[in-house]
């Protein structure tokens, strides 16, 4: 039986401007980074991923979102409003957002580190630095996003997009990275 051990290093939230509003250190890599080393790293990132996005081909974007679509096409769907069956307005629905769709960097990779983005739907960035053994990245991103929605985004004295600085969401991913 083998043991899945996964490390996180780091965790970074960077606002649809590029500007980071939330770092957090879980394990050391080898050199310790600096806050300046860490603002230029997210904003570079996102500089990247944005380029990433504006060059991927529409059909490349389209096709992550294809084969879910493909399984449900023509069959009957449930929503909030009841049954109802899929039909050619549902694509032109779907077209409408194709720019939600957005087709920028999910992982890259080295030997040593990887990073996982995962883009909101409001182009808040999460991605995280982790071990190249790190299985499941898109789970836990995902459980951050949550708790962000949960802890952040609902916080009546939040503002957006400034530093997050709130004691229910540094315990809310306690827990999620605490689990990993």
């Amino acid at each position: 039986r083998t043991l899945i051990f996964n490390m996180y290093y780091q965790l970074f939230i960077v606002n649809r401007n590029g500007t980071l509003v939330y770092e957090r250190e879980f394990r050391a890599c080898k050199k310790r980074l600096s806050t300046n080393e860490k603002i230029t790293l997210s904003s570079t990132f996102h500089g990247m991923y944005e380029i990433a996005a504006q060059i991927t081909p529409k059909a490349a974007r389209n096709s992550t979102n294809s084969d879910a679509n493909s399984k449900t096409q023509g069959k009957p769907q449930v929503g909030a409003s009841g049954l109802k069956q899929s039909d050619d307005n549902d694509d032109a629905r779907k077209r409408n957002f194709d720019w939600m769709l957005s087709g920028g960097i999910e992982v890259m990779e080295t030997d040593e580190w990887k990073i996982h983005c995962f883009q909101s739907m409001t182009k808040v960035k999460f991605f995280v630095v982790c071990d190249p053994s790190t299985t499941d990245c898109e789970a836990v991103l995902k459980q951050t996003y949550e708790a962000y929605t949960d802890f952040v985004m609902k916080d009546p004295f939040y503002i957006t997009d400034m530093p997050i600085r709130l004691d229910y969401f540094e315990t809310a991913i306690d827990k999620v990275y605490g689990e990993y």
